[in-house]
């Protein structure tokens, strides 16, 4: 599995456990390569984080996005990747990152370290845990109850959101189609949802338990 081009230690502690990634933010470090070490001069810019739906979340440097991914017995894809469309800045490591790792074909834990494999032992790319204040701290599944006012997004195609009165911003997965209308004001009882991911990157992802218009 490419042990020699990622330059990573022998497999005494290796573990192809996929509940290890879960749940976690991971940071690129590095990729290795046969000709060439790329390191990354900032990996809170790039990160990976597994949910237990078969959904990625990412980050790719100014730009956040996803997609869905594929595991079993040490083997891993990953779908086509949705970004946000930002302009990064000319130094950026956004266009690499995105697309080796649609190039993964397996992955394994050591000593901390994920590393995944590109094919036909071109390189390994490898990852560290972010640190526990890098990591979303909200309990998923945390009942919000607010009043507010539905807005349209003018991004990614556009989209609607939900203002509270106290200025927080909620992205909702459910909203109803009769309730998708400006300047509408609700009352909204919601489920907060950090185990999703979105496009959109606009606020807190939600989904709805009840709704009302005042």
């Amino acid at each position: 599995m490419g042990c020699a081009a990622g330059g990573h230690p022998g497999a005494t502690s290796r573990s192809t456990d996929s509940h290890l990634l879960l749940n976690k933010t991971w940071q690129w470090e590095a990729t290795m390569t046969p000709g060439e070490t790329i390191s990354v001069s900032d990996p809170d810019r790039y990160t990976i984080r597994f949910l237990a739906d078969g959904q990625l979340q990412a980050r790719f440097d100014c730009n956040r996005g996803g997609g869905s991914y594929t595991i079993s017995a040490g083997k891993l894809s990953f779908g086509p990747m949705m970004s946000t469309r930002m302009a990064c800045l000319p130094d950026s490591q956004d266009g690499p990152f995105m697309r080796d790792l649609q190039r993964v074909t397996s992955f394994f834990v050591e000593e901390g370290t994920l590393y995944l494999e590109l094919p036909y032992d071109s390189g390994t790319m490898h990852f560290r845990e972010a640190p526990t204040s890098k990591q979303p701290d909200t309990p998923v599944g945390d009942i919000v109850k607010f009043r507010g006012t539905v807005v349209h997004k003018d991004v990614e195609g556009g989209f609607f959101a939900i203002e509270s009165d106290d200025g927080r911003v909620y992205d909702p997965i459910n909203l109803p189609d009769r309730f998708k209308k400006h300047g509408l004001r609700v009352n909204v009882t919601a489920k907060l949802r950090n185990d999703m991911g979105s496009i959109h990157m606009v606020g807190d992802i939600i989904e709805i338990v009840e709704i009302d218009a005042e």
